[in-house]
Parts: structure tokens; sequence; C-alpha cells
């Protein structure tokens, strides 16, 4: 007799180095685009990173300074303030300044954080779920690190760029903790979702989208029969329920400091909500419903459906460019096809909640508020590029032709994806002449000037006050500056000097908000001369 001989098709998968190579490759684009001219552009130091900027030098400064909640700029969560002092004392290690490039230098690594955890997120989702290709996880992480909405706010020094960071590190230690019924990996969810709560209000949603989809979990596996006997299934989700109590009582140890913060400042707790939140007579008349429609239609470049504001966005353009916007709605519909799986599931869940924020907020859409949907969005958008790679790979109607169609068609939706961002960003958006007003280039240059006078020269400001975070950063406490100047409104009041003094006094005019100065100047001192104009 001879054996019988079976037909195995092997399909080979990537060896290991050459993943890793991809992998690396991916994050170097990513890197690239995060950190070039990081020291320039955006310009300026706007108001709400030189705050955070402030709370960060007191962090790293002032031994006995360590909030729990930064209750300037209406209430602001502080981690990305102590991100930041751990930046500003490696810049100061390596002989660098504390400054906007050391804050956006932080956000860059964020975002680039947030595409290795993406990455990471796919492989998982992955493993759950076989169909989804070997090269899902790459394009997923590709996608964001290309994807402008992301890039833009991964170069600016607040914290709204660790939302996705966060919504997808959440769902990746669930879907982890999932498989392998070890307790770290609920451990750590937990120590994320308490994260969230300290990071940026419009996380604070996560933990329930995370819930939503645990839940989906668990129904989802009650699918499996199993008898008394089968002690191996039974044993399994007795695991997963204690790493989810683990999970929960880890958030909840983490999260009961801000908890006792809010209990004795409950008004912060709602403050900054309370003031963009669209309520009472606005709901009522509808605008939840046009924000929402709002919401959908920033995801697709017809007109002007972007945020028009150009410290947000390139004014009016939408989040993707037709590149990604059209394998983003394939994505969606897939993935809508296919809600009965969890790991589809969470990418809906995912999308909707985190972009909800937005939708009962003033100025929708407004991109950062909801930038945590970049994450969803850039997994939306790998799920037909990886079927559209896979299936030319194996139609037998494409034949020989479908070997090289495929990734040819692939590359070059990407390669137009990447330019066009790229231009978007570091051409025309970066070339708006509004960033000098958006970004408080003025102030800031301002603020470095009088920085720079010598401490014995009398400086005198209007109209704004030396306390202003975007001045006030430039001679904060603990460098060598010439120290807050003399601030007066010329507007109503002259600070003159009757006495003669040894030194020249200098006055700094914010002319298009003080007319009055200007024109009063040359009548009160007659040889005065303009030593500096911005």
């Amino acid at each position: 007799m001879f054996p019988t001989l079976v037909p195995i098709e092997v399909v080979r998968s990537p060896s290991f180095a050459r993943r890793f190579l991809a992998l690396l490759l991916i994050l170097a684009v990513a890197a690239g685009l995060r950190l070039w001219q990081i020291d320039s552009l955006p310009p300026g130091f706007h108001f709400d990173e030189s705050f955070e900027g402030l709370e960060a030098w007191r962090i790293l400064t002032e031994p006995g300074y360590k909030p729990i909640f930064l209750t300037g700029n209406f209430g602001v969560p502080p981690l990305n303030a102590y991100a930041n002092a751990l930046m500003f004392a490696l810049f100061q290690l390596f002989g660098a300044e504390a400054g906007p490039t050391a804050m956006r230098t932080t956000a860059a690594l964020f975002g680039l954080l947030g595409v290795l955890v993406m990455f990471m997120l796919g492989e998982e989702m992955r493993r759950r779920q076989p169909e989804l290709t070997i090269v899902f996880p790459f394009f997923a992480a590709l996608v964001l690190a290309i994807m402008r909405w992301h890039l833009h706010f991964s170069r600016m020094g607040i914290e709204p760029i660790i939302v996705p960071l966060e919504w997808t590190a959440a769902n990746w230690l669930l879907l982890r903790g999932w498989r392998s019924n070890r307790w770290p990996s609920f451990a750590a969810l937990g120590a994320v979702l308490a994260a969230c709560l300290y990071t940026y209000q419009g996380a604070w949603v996560i933990p329930l989208l995370v819930a939503l989809t645990a839940i989906h979990l668990i129904l989802y596996d009650r699918r499996v029969p199993y008898e008394d006997h089968d002690r191996s299934i039974g044993q399994e989700k007795q695991a997963r329920w204690r790493g989810l109590v683990i999970a929960a009582a880890v958030a909840l140890i983490l999260v009961l400091p801000l908890a006792w913060f809010f209990v004795n400042n409950n008004e912060l707790l709602f403050l900054r909500p309370g003031q963009v939140a669209i309520a009472g007579d606005e709901a009522a008349t509808g605008n939840v419903w046009q924000n929402a429609w709002a919401s959908v239609r920033m995801f697709f470049p017809v007109g002007m459906t972007g945020d028009l504001d150009p410290r947000r966005n390139l004014p009016g353009a939408a989040a993707l460019n037709i590149w990604l916007a059209v394998p983003f709605a394939a994505g969606f519909l897939m993935a809508l096809w296919r809600i009965r799986k969890p790991v589809y599931s969470l990418l809906i869940i995912g999308l909707v909640g985190l972009l909800i924020p937005g939708m009962v907020s003033e100025y929708a859409p407004h991109f950062h508020r909801v930038l945590g949907a970049a994450a969803p969005t850039a997994m939306l958008i790998a799920l037909p590029l990886a079927w559209i790679l896979e299936y030319s790979r194996r139609s037998a109607r494409l034949g020989d032709a479908g070997r090289w169609l495929g990734p040819a068609l692939i590359g070059l939706i990407l390669l137009l994806a990447t330019a066009t961002s790229a231009r978007n960003y570091f051409v025309r958006w970066a070339a708006l002449p509004e960033l000098f007003h958006a970004f408080d280039e003025g102030l800031w240059e301002l603020g470095q000037w009088i920085s720079d006078q010598p401490p014995e020269t009398p400086v005198y400001l209007t109209p704004r006050d030396a306390d202003h975070a975007t001045l006030a950063f430039a001679w904060r406490p603990g460098i060598d500056s010439h120290g807050p100047p003399v601030s007066f409104d010329g507007r109503y009041i002259f600070p003159l000097t009757a006495n003669s003094l040894q030194e020249s006094e200098q006055y700094a005019v914010i002319e298009h908000e003080d007319f009055r100065t200007r024109l009063l100047l040359p009548e009160v001192f007659p040889e005065a001369s303009v030593l500096h104009q911005i």
C-alpha cells in the first residue's frame, strides 16, 4: 500500500524581521511628520499651551506643588502638565530650553506612541478575528501616522492628542486580557481607564465605551456551549470576570483622589463642560442633530465641512482627504455589516462614542474635542485596504495580475494620502497669516523681548496684564529674566514718572488693543524712539 498524499496549501507569513522592519518604517514616517520643524511650526505659544506650560514649570520647580486638578483656565486635568514637567527636565538636562518646543515634543511622542499602540491593537484584533489579515495592523498604524487630523494635534502642546492613545490602549488591554486570562492586562486596563479621567474631559467617555465592548464580549461568548464537566471553558469565563473586577477596582482606587477633589470643589467638575455644552433651548431647537450631521460631514471633503478655526485646522478642510475618506466609508459599512462580532462593534462604539462630546457642545465640528475618534477612524480605513490586498492575492479572476494590481493600488492610495496630508499641513496651513493671532505669536515675541531687557530697566506694558499665560511664561520664576513689567491700561490711564530716572523707560504697547497710547507717547515724550516693532 502507498500512503495517501493530501495536498496542503501553505501560506507563508512574513518573517518576524520583515514585519519588525515594516513597523519601524511606519514609526519613522510618523516621527518624521511629527518632529520635522517642530521648533517653528506651529509658531508662537498660544494661551492654552502656555497655561499648561506654567503649571508644568511649577510642578518641576516647586517641590510642594503636585496638583490633582488644575484649577485655572476653567479647570484642566493634570496629566499633560506632569508629562511636560518631565520633558522640561529632560530638555534642561541636555542643555535645551523648557518652552514651546519641549511641550510640542511631548505631544509628538504621545502621537507616535498612539501609532505604535494602534499596531498592537490591530494585532490583538487579528488574533481574535482570523479574517483580519496580517497586513491589517500595519495599515491601521500607517493610516494614523499620515492622517493630518492626528498629525495636527501631535504638534501642539495640549492634551487632546492623548485621547486616541488611551482609547487604543484600553481596547488593546481588554482584548489581550480576554484572550490570555491574565490579571496584569486587566490591572493595566484599569490604570488606563483611570488615566482618561486625569487627561481631558473629552476622554471621560472612554470607560463607558470600554464597558460597552466588554458587555458585548460577554454576550458573544455566551454562544459557546459547554457542559459542567468542561472546566477549561468555565475557568476561562471565571478568569475574565475576575479580570473585569480587577480592572474596575484598580480604576476606582486610582480615581479616588480626583473624586475627593471634586467632592470639595464640585463647581469645577462641570465648569468647562457647562461652558461649551448646548442645553435647554438650544438642544430643543435641534442643535444636537445639526452637530451630529456636522460630525458626519466632517469626514468627507465636499465643501467647507471641517473645523473653521485656523488653530485647529486648515479652515473648513475635512478631517480626511479624499484618498482616506472613500476607504473610511467602505470600512464603516464593513464594520456595520459585521457588528455582531465584538472586534467590529468596538470600532463603531469607539467612533460614535468619541464623537459625542462634539455633538453636545458648541462649534461642531470641533476637531480637538473629538480627536479621540481619529483612532477608530484609522482602523475603519484599514479594513477595506487589507481586504483589497487579500482579495487581489487570492482571486482567480484576476490571475497573475492580481499579485501586483492590489499592492500597486493600495500603495498609490497611501502615497497620495501622505502627500496630500503633508502638503495641506506644511505648505497650505503653515502659510496662513491667521496663525499669527491664533497662536499668539506676537504676544510670545513680546514676552521674550521684555524678558531680555536688563533687570534695572523700567518696563511698562499696556493693555494686557503681566500674568497673561503666554507673556508670563517668558519671565516665569526660576529663570534669568527681566521679570514681569508694570502693566497698565493706556486706554484709561498713563503712568508718567515725575522724577528723572537713571535708566530709560521702555513702553510695550499692544497697538491693536490700545490705540490711545500710540497717539499719546509722541506728545508726552517727543524724543522717544521705537526700539522694536512686531
